[in-house]
């Protein structure tokens, strides 16, 4: 399943029907602008198993193409997903 995630400066976020959070990552501007912090990701246990993560660091990932900014991973999750895959090589901050 493909998720429609809500976002708002610093996050990207998935909420159910009472507006409780069940997913997201967020993410800070570094110590220069064009460089984003990740660091947080959170998936409720209900919605885990099912790709959720990756989606959301998959979208934080193309918004950060389109504002022309380096990713840096500082989450568990991030740093793990930025080691095992390239796909974000063009955007990870040294």
């Amino acid at each position: 399943m493909i998720y429609k995630f809500l976002h708002e400066p610093g996050r990207f976020y998935l909420e159910d029907d009472t507006g409780a959070t069940t997913a997201e990552i967020t993410y800070a501007e570094g110590n220069t602008p064009d460089v984003w912090t990740v660091d947080h990701t959170f998936v409720a246990p209900e919605l885990r198993g099912a790709g959720m993560a990756g989606q959301l660091l998959d979208r934080l990932a193309e918004e950060a193409r389109v504002q022309h900014v380096k990713l840096k991973p500082v989450c568990a999750y991030a740093k793990a997903a930025f080691t095992r895959d390239a796909k974000y090589d063009d955007i990870k901050a040294e």
